[in-house]
């Protein structure tokens, strides 16, 4: 008996055997549009069950009452197809941020990699707004906000740590100016 599963109009995957399949065509659940897998190894991917079964519409109108239906519990399938396209852009800030914070904290052990957190930092911020500029004004699919946001937020963190980390070395190399003068420091 191999194990099927179609994806609901509310987009969860529900299981049934051969033998519900007369009764879920019949009613409606199952229509040719509808996506379908099965776990037997021949399908990589959701399918129409119009064009993986054709068979199962051809005498929709004869077969039997409705099948009951359980939800999958095990052994998930492959994940639904792409409902939305990413932005390229809010991928590009995403990735810059990831980066940019990396190399910032690589910069606390190699301090030669800090300032590369800068030059990935910019772009992070830059491809950031643009994604989401492009988001709002409906150039770009909705789907890749969440990406644009976290590289915005990634980005600007960056550089708040490189503003801190060049405030106090500024304060370190001032306090070790005045230790080595030999001009009292006064509290």
């Amino acid at each position: 008996m191999t194990q099927w599963y179609y994806v609901t109009p509310e987009k969860t995957q529900q299981a049934f055997s051969e033998e519900q399949i007369p009764s879920l065509v019949a009613n409606g659940t199952i229509q040719s549009g509808t996506l379908i897998w099965n776990w037997n190894g021949s399908m990589p991917n959701w399918m129409p069950a119009g064009e993986v079964k054709p068979e199962w519409f051809q005498n929709a109108g004869a077969l039997s009452p409705q099948a009951t239906v359980t939800h999958v519990t095990v052994q998930p399938p492959p994940q639904f197809p792409p409902t939305e396209q990413q932005d390229p852009m809010a991928l590009a800030s995403l990735v810059c941020g990831i980066m940019a914070i990396a190399l910032v904290f690589a910069g606390c052990m190699f301090p030669c990699l800090g300032i590369f957190g800068l030059a990935v930092a910019v772009p992070a911020v830059i491809t950031g707004h643009i994604a989401l500029g492009n988001i709002k004004r409906g150039k770009a699919p909705a789907g890749g906000r969440g990406q644009a946001v976290a590289g915005l937020i990634m980005g600007y963190c960056t550089l708040a740590l490189i503003v801190v980390g060049a405030v106090l070395a500024a304060l370190g190399v001032g306090i070790a100016a005045l230790a080595g003068s030999g001009i009292p420091y006064q509290q």
